[in-house]
């Protein structure tokens, strides 16, 4: 196989599953701080950011790019999924003002080593499925909105496992069950909207002292246990909807620790994202499922349009705004996203995980903080607070407000 052919594969193994646009920040007057000129380059993990000059050509040659900081392009790649874009206009004088474009990315070395991933079980069972094609919606008008946060598979409180799968199983139905209330009431639907909220497994180690001795299943059985649920709840709400969209943030739990607060590769390298990257790769390969789109974001946060209103969706650790109440720590860190110009500033609505109970503030924007299916005894202890259990679903809609019909399930 030829050098130039093995970059092509590489490029394709390398992207995340984006089926729609996210993250995206509307053009800004001024030139984002943070955004200088530049390249940061691992050469131990053969892996970088490079950033580009100021330059007025809106579709530049990635060799380019990379020739420009002195990288061969017959030996590094700029990952596709990878490539932002922000644009500003620069005052050239005597009143001439001039758009500029701006480029980041990521760029690795081509003889980076990849890994291949087993389900073919989970891919033969989705393969199965037999759906007769329909027309997609050019612009849906209306969502109905699931959250999946903080299962923590994989640890032994509140009747372990079993106990929070048997629990999930069970919200499969209640979330059917309101859909089809709200159709009968006469709300139609254009759109589901899936977004995992971070913590869909418990991880093994570094994130409390006795952690190590209260998990039942190593991390390969958490991702296994949360992939098969997880699909099988897409496979069965993805029947009543002609458009579904499925997204993800990354938790504290999901990421790979090796001590407390200890995680070498980094927080993306994170079990909550690879759950549903992997779903997304699965469903792709069946026609039947043309209908169902994945965004895996490479950031903490997930920004994106749903039907008419921007959304914002993190779980509550990436925010890291000191102390004070969760209300006090988020609502702080979303006037900052938009005092500094970064997309969840954009949003109307704020949908986080992390806190396990319900919070919900309007001012005028919208906060939900949803809560969890765990039941931890180790938050019991922590708070004296017991958690409230449930699935938070919403409607998201084009209207003042965003929203309507929240109701935990």
């Amino acid at each position: 196989m030829s050098k130039k052919k093995s970059q092509s594969e590489l490029s394709k193994l390398m992207e995340s599953q984006q089926d729609l646009e996210h993250n995206v920040k509307a053009p800004i007057p001024t030139h984002p701080q943070g955004w200088e000129p530049g390249v940061k380059f691992n050469h131990d993990k053969k892996q970088g950011t490079i950033t580009s000059r100021p330059t007025t050509n809106s579709n530049p040659e990635f060799s380019d790019l990379l020739k420009d900081w002195g990288f061969d392009p017959k030996h590094y790649t700029i990952l596709d999924n990878t490539l932002q874009v922000r644009t500003w206009d620069m005052n050239m004088g005597q009143g001439n003002i001039q758009q500029a474009w701006y480029y980041r990315a990521t760029i690795v070395a081509n003889d980076l080593a990849l890994t291949d991933k087993d389900y073919a079980k989970l891919l033969k069972w989705i393969q199965s499925h037999k759906r007769k094609p329909k027309p997609k919606i050019k612009k849906p008008n209306r969502s109905f909105f699931v959250a999946i946060s903080d299962l923590q598979l994989g640890k032994r409180d509140g009747g372990g496992t079993e106990a929070i799968i048997q629990r999930f199983l069970d919200k499969i139905d209640t979330v059917k069950e309101r859909y089809e209330f709200l159709r009968k009431a006469g709300m139609e639907f254009d759109q589901l909207t899936i977004v995992g909220l971070g913590d869909i497994v418990e991880g093994c180690v570094g994130f409390y002292p006795d952690q190590t001795f209260s998990v039942e299943l190593d991390n390969r059985s958490q991702i296994k246990v949360a992939r098969k649920l997880i699909a099988k709840a897409i496979v069965e709400w993805s029947k009543d909807f002609d458009l579904v969209v499925v997204g993800a943030v990354p938790g504290n739990h999901g990421a790979k620790r090796v001590a407390k607060g200890v995680a070498p590769t980094g927080e993306m390298d994170n079990a909550d994202l690879e759950v549903f990257e992997q779903l997304g790769e699965i469903f792709a390969q069946n026609p039947s499922y043309n209908h169902v789109n994945f965004i895996i974001p490479d950031e903490p946060h997930l920004t994106f349009n749903i039907c008419g209103t921007v959304c914002s969706f993190t779980h509550g650790h990436a925010i890291g705004m000191g102390g004070g109440t969760p209300e006090v720590k988020v609502m702080k860190w979303w006037a900052n996203q938009a005092f500094g110009w970064q997309h969840p500033g954009d949003s109307k609505l704020l949908i986080s995980g992390h806190y396990h109970h319900y919070i919900h503030k309007t001012d005028p924007r919208s906060w939900f903080q949803v809560p969890s299916l765990d039941e931890s005894t180790w938050f019991k202890n922590q708070t004296g607070k017991q958690t409230q259990q449930g699935l938070f679903t919403v409607v998201i809609e084009d209207t003042d407000r965003g929203y309507s019909n929240a109701e935990i399930v």
